[in-house]
């Protein structure tokens, strides 16, 4: 009765069961902002945590052999935006399609939903931005980000700052200094080398890469951030972190890498001192500048001391 109740959609699709499973797997895999939990080859069964709007979503999906090739049974496990679910059951569709999709077979109870018919709480904070700044917008949320608990709270206030992040560049800057100056430990724990599989939730984490993702776009906003030593120190990329957080953490990491570098290229035209001749010997004559020698830490002590210099201004300037 349980699975029942479930939100669910059925897919026929005129594939064999198992090349229709290997198309899943990989959308979830490779395509998907997603990762899987459990899989089994044999059942042709897995399940897996998704996103949509920044959403988490607990899917599970089946598939079975029929008389037209193949059955797909996918299951909304968490029951947590019913709308979403089937916003997600759309892009599945379209992986199936080219492989033999024929039909899609959805609960008769399902309505036709318009985004445009949802008041959202952006177009709320869109408004009052002519009157608050975005820092006063963004720091009540960032309160809420960090709390101990209840997690449905932290989930929210990320899913809000990361739909801000995405639709509004102007709160860009003002979301870097809040990140500097109120997540900088847990942006730690989240995705640096002491991550743990218990530590910071995955429903919590993706709108907190993509909140950052987003607001590295801005040349400043990066800059902030890679200025505060963040990502130049915190951030290493951890081998157990998830593909789709991988891939945020790694854009960031490579934006704020490339303010550092123009950064440092500009206050080279001024430094002196052995800092300067350092960086210059390391930049020239190609500024190609290894990842692994500025933000991972992983070259000598000598140039991320003169780098961190630089940028911090603790070298003289020629008159």
């Amino acid at each position: 009765a349980d699975v029942g109740s479930r939100q669910r959609r059925v897919f026929e699709v005129q594939a064999t069961p198992s090349l229709v499973f290997s198309a899943l797997c990989h959308c979830f895999e490779e395509q998907r902002p997603a990762e899987i939990l459990t899989i089994d080859d044999k059942m042709l069964c897995f399940t897996a945590m998704t996103f949509e709007d920044f959403v988490a979503l607990h899917v599970e999906v089946k598939v079975f052999a029929s008389g037209i090739g193949a059955v797909v049974v996918p299951l909304d496990l968490g029951r947590t935006d019913t709308v979403l679910f089937h916003k997600m059951l759309d892009s599945l569709s379209k992986v199936l399609e080219p492989i033999g999709l024929c039909d899609s077979m959805q609960p008769s109870c399902l309505l036709d939903f318009d985004d445009d018919d949802f008041d959202d709480d952006e177009d709320f904070m869109r408004a009052e931005v002519g009157v608050v700044s975005w820092h006063e917008v963004l720091a009540p949320l960032f309160l809420d980000a960090v709390k101990v608990s209840p997690k449905r709270v932290r989930e929210y206030a990320w899913q809000t700052i990361a739909r801000l992040s995405k639709s509004e560049p102007a709160c860009h800057v003002a979301m870097a200094e809040l990140v500097v100056t109120k997540c900088r430990d847990l942006i730690a724990v989240a995705f640096g080398p002491g991550r743990s599989a218990q530590g910071t939730p995955l429903a919590e984490t993706y709108p907190m890469a993509a909140a950052l993702s987003y607001a590295s776009r801005t040349s400043e906003a990066a800059e902030k951030m890679i200025v505060m030593d963040i990502f130049s120190q915190a951030l290493r990329l951890p081998p157990s972190l998830p593909r789709c957080l991988r891939k945020l953490v790694g854009d960031v990491v490579s934006r704020c890498e490339e303010q550092l570098k123009a950064r440092v290229l500009h206050e080279l035209g001024r430094a002196q001192g052995p800092e300067a001749e350092c960086c210059m010997e390391l930049l020239q004559p190609k500024c190609n500048v290894e990842e692994s020698e500025l933000c991972h830490g992983s070259g000598s002590d000598k140039v991320s001391k003169a780098v961190r210099a630089i940028v911090h201004g603790e070298v003289g300037h020629s008159a």
